[in-house]
């Protein structure tokens, strides 16, 4: 009976310390060419991801080129917001023009003109890195 009580114990506890030392899976930025500077909240789900060009002129060559990842969480807005207020660097935190919290940076290495945008809002999040045009891999 002790045994088998010893074990049962020795099993919850073998399990407690695989769920917590088990990484959770953080969504990979596929196409980013900052990624390793962009702070990734716990526990968002990757959703979908876009990308674009900017032009300066009609029928031109384009100056940058966009990728946003959409990504979804759980948690209030206030505590999203507070984790990238101390990821990210003084200054970065503005509001976007619909009154909603936007980090904006420029990562280290960035040519003149590129940076980096966290949107969040209510259950989303918003990644986008904007980038000189050919400096995507893939």
């Amino acid at each position: 009976m002790r045994a088998a009580r010893t074990l049962a114990v020795a099993l919850v506890l073998a399990a407690a310390f695989f769920a917590c030392t088990r990484k959770s899976a953080t969504p990979e930025l596929s196409g980013s060419v900052y990624a390793s500077q962009i702070p990734m909240y716990p526990g968002v789900k990757l959703v979908d991801s876009m990308g674009g060009n900017y032009y300066e002129e009609l029928g031109g060559a384009p100056t940058f080129e966009s990728l946003s990842w959409f990504l979804e969480h759980k948690d209030s807005v206030t505590i999203v917001t507070a984790f990238y207020e101390n990821r990210l660097p003084a200054g970065s935190r503005q509001e976007d023009e619909d009154g909603k919290v936007l980090f904006k940076f420029t990562p280290k290495g960035a040519e003149e003109g590129e940076n980096v945008s966290i949107r969040i809002e209510t259950r989303k999040l918003q990644i986008t890195e904007v980038v000189k045009p050919g400096k995507r891999k893939g």
